[in-house]
């Protein structure tokens, strides 16, 4: 699998199907994944985390790619986020993305999100509920 497949597989099975638990997580990713989002460092378990919680905030309505390109060792993602908050109104996550590959998996990602509404800033990182 290329490895910008092997990305937009990721974040398709994550962030729209849902599909948060470890065993599918650890799929796509090492088990010594580390992710730095807007300065918030994360692991593999607090990664795991976060996407949990996202998924108990947020409905995500779509996934775009705006750019998705990568050689052996790093893929690069622009790509927006259209989520729907309990409320039933909607918000938009822009997100620019290099993930590091190894082994056939993501290894790490520095990531800097930019949302549109206030209240959305902390989709990227959030951890807790």
């Amino acid at each position: 699998m290329h490895n910008t497949q092997l990305v937009r597989d990721a974040l398709h099975t994550l962030l729209v199907a849902g599909h948060t638990d470890v065993p599918t997580v650890a799929q796509f990713f090492c088990p010594d994944y580390e992710q730095w989002t807007n300065e918030v460092h994360s692991d593999f378990a607090q990664f795991q985390q976060h996407l949990m919680v996202l998924q108990q905030k947020v409905h995500i309505k779509q996934l775009e790619f705006i750019t998705l390109m990568g050689n052996q060792s790093h893929v690069f993602s622009h790509h927006r986020v259209t989520v729907q908050r309990p409320d039933g109104s909607c918000g938009r996550v822009l997100v620019l993305a290099d993930f590091s590959i190894r082994n056939g998996l993501i290894g790490g990602c520095v990531e800097l999100t930019h949302a549109a509404a206030a209240e959305d800033q902390h989709l990227g990182s959030i951890r807790v509920l």
